[in-house]
């Protein structure tokens, strides 16, 4: 059968060079071809299927010899059977789709003949209906309902609400105005997920394909019931039933509910809260109408190629003749291999060449000049800038994503850098120099320079570290790529400061792992600790060296694990005789009549009075150089220059101890744990171990000096920390062994 196949394209081909008669006769030879014969029946055939020419119930190389047949002119198709693709005529491509058919390459939208292959989306053109794509938007097959998007929103969500759409302020009165047709903007889930000049259907658009006068024809594809909708020249489409979601279920699956991309005009009634949508419904009076429904609902998009909105592609177009971009439909996404993808083009630019829009950091908007006294982040002066994120992708302040929305966004540093790991070259396009930077699968990108300098800036997303005034950027001319600076003996990422203005190019991806960009706790925000990988070693100068956070905590303001004094683990009791099998206590059967009886271990600590290591949990737990303080070491924070406030810690309350040279550590209120609870005292709130015994029975612990006047660091639960700031010192006091408090180590 291949030696077959393979010995019809040939006579095919020959056909085209020698014709008709010189081909049958060659043809002849082969018993299979059989051109003088005429093979199409014009029977009515019940069980007629996709690529039987011939009628006789099964499609298979009888078929393809058929269609050559009708080729040659020596068979009559009045049925226009050989046209199996349904294109308007018969030829090889008719041919190709039966041996897709007969090799099981064919699914079920392409044997009933919505789509010419197995490659979707189509465009499928519906003659004065318009050309519309085969299948919806986010969908891969005509039959899949695809994705389900609230009005002017581009992305999918797990719940369709007015609380989280993010076109209002919360209700329905609220939405914003994104005009009265969004079909092409920034706002059209089609644009933006399928791109090239897809877009929304407007109100009129869809009234041609709903004939809400008519009924709609439904009919099942795949099992899937839906509309079939047919042009004037045949072609066809489907439109699955796919209800709409609401939340991570569906609902009405059955019936039709697909945006267009027009808001209901009566403004004076509805508020500009609805749009218009094709609403159908099975079995009902209103079976095929155009209603409109609150628009932070979540429906289907079908879309339509948009000729009105979208000009004609243009070859002379300059990216197009440098080889950039494909057509003239910018902005593409272009493919850089490792290096992601990019767009062509700047975000505001009319193409590739275009340097577009002038952005300070972290704002959505140009301007006509960029001072730190017009800044939108600061108060008027470097000074007073303001902290916004340390990677500010995908966030309100990135004007890639709220201006393109969908998966746009300014790039992370990390990506900028590496686009100059790639080829580059120095080019001019449409009289723009800038630098062309090729992947290795032959994708390219160009960057333009400024006209004035020759010479180019782009923002990251990438706030610099250490440094809240500048954000990271590259910096290049024709002969240099500069990603990093010299700055204070050390070599650093390049950077700008925040408020100059530089172009963006949107990149496809969020990239926020970089370690510089990760978000820092509020710990490294209030500058306790100079990342978020806690614990760490605070130097307080002659008070030595601290951990940031409690024995057992991830992170400063936790309270961390509750210990027995000499414990290494929590306990499920606390007390006078706490949960037995612990390091601090001992048990034994005295009278073989199971009565156990408690006390506390005596060799615990060594001849200073010290906890030996073996029971002291910050060795036990953090390993290394950690141990518990002992009571000396705890009243060197009462030395000379160290201060204690009581304040807040990301919403916990504590004290801050300030060291000489500006460290800090935060000791947050945690109270003490007896029995199976822990409680707070409002004059004693908060009591830590130290590594001192006192008696056999009692061990040392320190708190602030609740006899202090004003009794600065209590904590009241409805108050919080006393605001008095006045400098007390910690004092000591005796606590039973048993009960649990927190440990803060040291170094």
């Amino acid at each position: 059968m291949r030696y077959s196949i393979l010995f019809f394209f040939l006579c095919l081909k020959a056909t085209s060079i020698f014709g008709k008669e010189e081909v049958s006769s060659i043809c002849h030879t082969q018993p299979d071809c059989i051109f003088n014969t005429l093979v199409l029946s014009t029977s009515d055939n019940p069980e007629k299927k996709k690529g039987d020419v011939n009628l006789d119930g099964q499609v298979d190389i009888s078929d393809i010899v058929a269609i050559i047949n009708v080729i040659a002119g020596t068979a009559s198709d009045e049925q226009n059977l050989a046209d199996v693709n349904n294109d308007g005529k018969t030829d090889i491509s008719d041919i190709v789709m039966v041996i897709n058919i007969i090799a099981g390459m064919v699914d079920e939208a392409v044997l009933q003949g919505f789509c010419p292959d197995t490659h979707h989306p189509h465009i499928i053109n519906l003659g004065d209906k318009g050309e519309w794509a085969c299948c919806n938007v986010g969908a891969s097959a005509p039959w899949e309902f695809g994705g389900y998007y609230a009005w002017g929103e581009t992305e999918e969500k797990e719940l369709y609400s007015w609380s989280n759409y993010s076109q209002s302020r919360g209700n329905y009165n609220s939405c914003l105005d994104l005009g009265d047709d969004i079909a092409g903007t920034s706002f059209d889930a089609a644009q933006a997920v399928m791109g090239g000049r897809w877009c929304m259907p407007s109100y009129d658009q869809i009234r041609k394909i709903c004939s809400p006068n008519g009924t709609p024809q439904w009919t099942e594809l795949n099992g899937v019931m839906g509309v079939q909708v047919a042009g004037s020249n045949g072609k066809k489409i489907f439109l699955p039933g796919g209800g709409h979601k609401p939340d991570e279920n569906y609902w009405d699956i059955g019936h039709l509910y697909y945006w267009t991309s027009t808001l209901v005009p009566y403004k004076n009634c509805y508020g500009n809260y609805v749009a218009y949508l094709w609403h159908s419904r099975t079995g009902h009076d209103t079976a095929n109408m155009i209603s409109h429904h609150l628009r932070c609902y979540g429906y289907s998009i079908r879309a339509i190629i948009g000729d009105s909105i979208y000009p004609p592609n243009n070859p002379d177009d300059p990216a197009v003749v440098a080889g950039i971009c494909p057509n003239s439909y910018h902005p593409h996404v272009i493919d850089m291999g490792n290096a992601g993808r990019w767009s062509c083009c700047n975000v505001g630019a009319e193409g590739p060449w275009d340097i577009g829009g002038l952005y300070a950091w972290g704002e959505t908007t140009t301007k006509e000049y960029y001072d730190w006294s017009n800044y939108a982040h600061a108060d008027g002066s470097m000074a007073t800038v303001h902290y916004l994120l340390r990677n500010i992708a995908g966030t309100e302040y990135d004007v890639a994503s709220s201006e393109w929305q969908g998966e746009w966004s300014m790039p992370s540093f990390r990506q900028l850098k590496g686009l100059g790991e790639l080829q580059r070259e120095w080019i001019s396009v449409n009289g723009t120099e800038g630098v062309k930077i090729t992947s290795s699968n032959g994708n390219c990108i160009f960057l333009p320079s400024k006209s004035d300098s020759n010479s180019g800036w782009y923002w990251s997303a990438s706030l610099q570290k250490n440094d809240n005034t500048c954000a990271k950027c590259i910096y290049f001319n024709s002969g240099e790529w500069v990603t990093t600076m010299w700055q204070d003996g050390q070599d650093v990422a390049n950077a700008s400061h925040r408020y100059l203005g530089h172009p963006i190019r949107p990149v496809r991806g969020l990239d926020k792992d970089d370690p510089e960009d990760i978000e820092p706790d509020e710990a490294a925000k209030e500058h306790y600790c100079p990342d978020n990988n806690h614990p760490h070693a605070i130097d307080m100068g002659a008070a030595g060296k601290w951990a940031c956070c409690n024995v057992g905590a991830k992170a400063p303001w936790e309270k961390g694990g509750y210990y027995c004094w000499g414990g290494t683990k929590e306990l499920s009791f606390y007390g006078a005789t706490p949960e037995n099998e612990t390091a601090c206590i001992w048990s034994e059967d005295v009278d073989g009549e199971g009565t156990v009886w408690w006390g506390y271990k005596w060799d615990m600590w060594n001849e200073d009075g010290v906890l030996k290591a073996e029971y002291d949990v910050a060795r036990k737990l953090w390993g290394g150089s950690w141990h518990m303080p002992t009571m000396s070491r705890y009243e060197k924070l009462n030395g000379t220059g160290i201060s204690k406030e009581a304040t807040l810690l990301n919403g916990t309350p504590g004290l801050k101890v300030t060291a000489s040279n500006g460290n800090r550590i935060f000791l947050p209120y945690c109270g003490a744990k007896t029995e199976a609870e822990f409680h707070y005292d409002k004059y004693q709130p908060m009591q830590y171990w130290t590594a001192t015994s006192v008696t056999a029975f009692q061990g040392f612990c320190l708190e602030p000096n609740a006899a202090a006047m004003n009794h600065n660091y209590w904590y009241d639960p409805t108050d919080g920390p006393n605001p008095d700031n006045a400098n007390t010192d910690f004092v000591q006091i005796h606590q039973a062994r048993g009960f649990g408090l927190p440990v803060r180590a040291v170094q």
